[in-house]
């Protein structure tokens, strides 16, 4: 239960950099936009680890050959999916086309899992994959009508508010 709201946190927390996005973010180069999200999120890590340590939880670091291997790998890899993440918005795409594909995360490390390391879904997972293949393929195959694009939500004027830098 515990690993499902720490999930469902992170869940919100995506839907609101996404909305974000949507609403300022797109029109900016991804690299642009990583260079201060990866020193603002480099300061808040530093920030909660000092936290963690002043409250006294011990931290279990990697050895260092795991550190080379795999989470160096990991930022990288995470880097460059963040990037072609922020350049779909970039390319023009929307929030609403851009999260549903992203709904095929489960699909991609289910093949990758298997090929790599033989993890076998089981039946319920085929079955909801296959679910949100079909999903998708509808969704793709539905152009809403212009009238129904970019209308503004109940929260649109906090996007329009703008300061003097911006004019």
């Amino acid at each position: 239960m515990k690993a499902a709201l720490f999930a469902l946190t992170a869940i919100m927390i995506y839907a609101i950099q996404n909305v974000a996005l949507e609403a300022e973010l797109k029109k900016y180069h991804p690299v642009a936009l990583s260079v201060p999200l990866y020193i603002f999120g480099f300061i808040v890590c530093m920030a909660h680890l000092t936290t963690l340590k002043g409250m006294g939880q011990e931290l279990k670091f990697p050895p260092y050959s795991i550190i080379i291997t795999y989470v160096a790998g990991y930022a990288v890899f995470g880097y460059f999916a963040q990037f072609f993440f922020l350049k779909a918005y970039n390319s023009g795409g929307s929030m609403i086309m851009i999260t549903t594909i992203v709904t095929m995360l489960p699909i991609a490390a289910s093949v990758i899992g298997y090929l790599t390391i033989g993890t076998k879904p089981s039946g319920q997972q085929i079955a909801g994959l296959t679910i949100v293949i079909a999903g998708l393929m509808l969704f793709i195959s539905d152009k809403p009508a212009a009238s129904e694009q970019n209308q503004p939500g109940p929260l649109s004027s906090v996007s329009n508010v703008r300061t003097e830098h911006d004019k």
